[in-house]
C-alpha cells in the first residue's frame, strides 16, 4: 500500500486548495437552492441538474478525505465531538425555525415540530455523522478496516433515509484518494483531463428522470426486470458522474493554487471555504423566509437561471457571511448554532 502524502498533509496547516474547493461547492449549494426555491420547474434547468450531479458528492468526498484527522480520536470521543458539531446545531435550528414559523409565517407552535425538524432538516449533517460512525467502527478493527469499509457500503444501500445509499461511496472515495494521493498527484493532469471529458459527456444525459429513483427495497420485494435494469443504470450513472466531477474539481482546485497570479485571490476565496457549514445551515433558513415573501417570474428560464438566481445567491451569501461574522463574536452561540 502506498503511504499517505505526509508533506501535503501537515498538521496545523490548512490545505488552501481544499478551502477553495469547499467555497466552490457551497456557492453551488446556494445557487442550486435559489433555482429550486423559486421555481416549480427547476428540474428543467440544465444548470440545476449540472450542480446536483456532483456538488453533494463533492462535500462527502471532502469529508472522507479529512476523516483521517478524526480517526486519531478514541471512538466515543470522536462521536461526541461530531455530535456537537453536526447534530446539536440541527436541533437548535429546529427550535429557531419553529419560532420563525410561529411568528413570521403564521404557523401554530408545536413541540413536535421541533423534533420533526430536528430529525428531518439538514439531511447532509446527519448523513455525515452516520458515515463518521461507520468509519469509526471500521477503525476499531484495523486488521479488517478496508474490508469492513466496503462491507458498510453494501449495508448502507439498505438505509432508506438521508440519501445514505447515494452518498457513502463518495465518502469512501475521499478516504481512498487521501490514501493514494501521491499516486494520483503524479498523474494529476491526465486524470483531471479524463475526468473532465467523462463528466462533460455524462452531464448531457443527466436528465430529470434521475429524480425518480428505484429503491433497493423495491428491487427485492416487487420489482420487475425493467426496474432492476433501471436501478443499476441510475446508481452506476450517478456514481460515475459524481466521481468524475469530484476528481476533476479536486485536481482543478489543486492546480489553481500553483499559479502565483491567482495566489492572493485564492487566499481571499479560501476564507469562505472555512465557513461552509454555517453557510449551509443559514442559507436554507433564509430561503424558506424569502420564498414566503418574494415571488419571482421564472417564465424566461434563461434569464432566471443565468441572471436572477445568481444575484439572489450572491445576496443570500452576503447575508450568511454577515450573520456568521456577528455570531462568531460569541463562542457559545458559535458552538450552538454552527458547531464551531
Amino acid at each position: 500500500m502506498i503511504k499517505s502524502n505526509k508533506l501535503l498533509l501537515e498538521p496545523q496547516k490548512r490545505l488552501e486548495y481544499f478551502d477553495i474547493l469547499k467555497f466552490f461547492a457551497i456557492a453551488l449549494v446556494v445557487w442550486g437552492h435559489a433555482i429550486q426555491f423559486f421555481s416549480i420547474e427547476y428540474l428543467d434547468s440544465f444548470i440545476y441538474r449540472c450542480i446536483y450531479s456532483f456538488h453533494m458528492p463533492l462535500f462527502m468526498f471532502i469529508a472522507g478525505f479529512f476523516y483521517a484527522s478524526s480517526s486519531k480520536l478514541e471512538f466515543w470521543s470522536m462521536l461526541k465531538k461530531k455530535f456537537k458539531q453536526l447534530i446539536l446545531p440541527c436541533f437548535v435550528w429546529a427550535f429557531i425555525a419553529t419560532i420563525i414559523s410561529t411568528f413570521l409565517l403564521d404557523s401554530t407552535f408545536h413541540i413536535q415540530s421541533i423534533l420533526i425538524k430536528g430529525v428531518t432538516n439538514y439531511w447532509f449533517l446527519k448523513c455525515l455523522f452516520i458515515f463518521y460512525m461507520f468509519a469509526g467502527i471500521c477503525e476499531k478493527t484495523k486488521k479488517y478496516k478496508q474490508i469492513l469499509l466496503f462491507a458498510m457500503l453494501i449495508f448502507s444501500q439498505f438505509i432508506p433515509f438521508y440519501q445514505i445509499p447515494a452518498m457513502y461511496q463518495f465518502f469512501l472515495l475521499g478516504i481512498l484518494v487521501r490514501e493514494y494521493q501521491n499516486l494520483i498527484l503524479r498523474y494529476k493532469n491526465y486524470i483531471c483531463f479524463a475526468c473532465m471529458l467523462v463528466f462533460s459527456v455524462m452531464i448531457c444525459f443527466f436528465d430529470k428522470s434521475f429524480w425518480s429513483p428505484i429503491s433497493i427495497r423495491s428491487i427485492f420485494f416487487n420489482a420487475n426486470y425493467h426496474d432492476i435494469e433501471l436501478f443499476f443504470y441510475q446508481r452506476t450513472f450517478r456514481f460515475f458522474i459524481g466521481t468524475s466531477g469530484c476528481l476533476f474539481f479536486y485536481l482543478f482546485a489543486y492546480n489553481i493554487v500553483k499559479f502565483s497570479v491567482l495566489s492572493e485571490i485564492s487566499k481571499k476565496i479560501a476564507y469562505f471555504g472555512t465557513i461552509t457549514m454555517p453557510i449551509y445551515i443559514l442559507q436554507q433558513q433564509i430561503f424558506y423566509i424569502l420564498r414566503r415573501y418574494i415571488h419571482i417570474d421564472y417564465t424566461n428560464f434563461t434569464i432566471y437561471n443565468t441572471v436572477t438566481t445568481p444575484i439572489i445567491s450572491l445576496l443570500v451569501f452576503i447575508m450568511c457571511v454577515s450573520i456568521i461574522y456577528i455570531v462568531s463574536k460569541n463562542k457559545l452561540l458559535n458552538k450552538l448554532l454552527f458547531g464551531m
